[in-house]
């Protein structure tokens, strides 16, 4: 169960209680001191920046189950471009639940920022001057990869979140990442959750070419054709580039269909010389794998297209992910 500390507002009821940026650490202190039966909870900071109007509410309902699962402090930062008024608004609340005996609150605080008009180092030190000191910076950037992701915030974060899904220019964005990888000033490590959105997918494909005649059926592979839903282009061509560079020297010819079904990619169909294609269909909540020769399909839990149950998936998971880019080098030279 979860539960806000801060009052009741009017307009921005779910950020809790407006303050001056100026007056956050008073007015987090005046919030644990009204209540004072809460736990303090936080093992990382978890920064969230978006460029879209009303981005602060609705970040603020992914993250209350996430705080289930990930004790952080979270720090959401809303930015509107256009905005002539060079100003921030703030706010101050907590997100809670009951502890393991049912009584006593565990709390993580959320600080809510929008900011009128922008400039690179407003955000860097609005940022950095509210993190709880000491915890890894987890950034989860929900914006393209513009100048406004510059040197002096990417090379302080630990860990950088995306969602490749959302851009409108995915290659120049693609690029934009592998361009600041050779920074030698950034440590971080990426998670793209359009990469997430596969991967009981990948785990199924796998585990369907584990079968000795499945496997052997790949030397006669001459096409593969991925169904996926309107906008999540992307997400099939990071799946056509993983499945090229697990093949190896093989290079079937890949082709895209765009379906009317909903899941990001609800269908995978391997063609090869010797028959029916074998095939990944979605039906929820599973993957069907059926071979050509099987009686009855092999099913396999199908993945989440909710962003909130795609992040607390991959911070569970973290890992380096190094081989997230080399898809992505795949994945530019697919539609060079």
């Amino acid at each position: 169960m979860t539960t806000d500390l801060a009052p009741t507002l009017s307009d921005h009821s779910a950020l809790g209680q407006q303050t001056e940026p100026s007056q956050i650490n008073a007015a987090l202190k005046t919030l644990w001191k009204e209540n004072e039966t809460a736990t303090r909870a936080s093992l990382m900071n978890l920064a969230i920046y978006s460029e879209k109007k009303n981005a602060l509410q609705t970040n603020t309902q992914r993250v209350y189950s996430l705080t289930l699962e990930h004790a952080c402090r979270v720090l959401l930062i809303e930015a509107q471009l256009a905005s002539t008024d060079k100003r921030t608004e703030a706010w101050v609340t907590a997100h809670c639940s009951l502890g393991p005996d049912g009584r006593k609150a565990v709390c993580c605080e959320q600080l809510a920022f929008r900011m009128h008009g922008f400039s690179p180092a407003r955000l860097t030190n609005l940022l950095f001057a509210n993190l709880d000191s000491d915890l890894p910076l987890v950034l989860w950037w929900q914006a393209p990869l513009s100048s406004s992701f510059e040197q002096g915030l990417y090379s302080r974060i630990d860990r950088l979140y995306i969602d490749s899904q959302s851009w409108v220019n995915a290659r120049a964005d693609f690029e934009r990442l592998l361009e600041i990888r050779k920074d030698q000033n950034q440590h971080f490590v990426v998670h793209d959750l359009n990469w997430t959105r596969t991967f009981h997918l990948r785990l199924a494909i796998a585990a369907g070419f584990e079968d000795a005649r499945a496997l052997h059926s790949l030397k006669s592979l001459d096409k593969i054709e991925i169904a996926h839903a309107r906008c999540y282009d992307t997400t099939a061509q990071l799946l056509a580039a993983w499945l090229l560079e697990r093949l190896n020297e093989t290079e079937p010819e890949i082709s895209f269909q765009v379906s009317e079904n909903e899941q990001p990619v609800s269908q995978v169909l391997f063609h090869h010389h010797d028959g029916e294609p074998m095939r990944f269909d979605f039906e929820a909540p599973f993957y069907r794998w059926m071979r050509c020769s099987d009686a009855t399909p092999r099913l396999f839990p199908a993945d989440s297209n909710d962003l909130s149950s795609l992040l607390i998936d991959q911070l569970g998971r973290g890992g380096n992910n190094t081989a997230y880019y080399r898809n992505v080098r795949r994945l530019l030279s697919l539609s060079a």
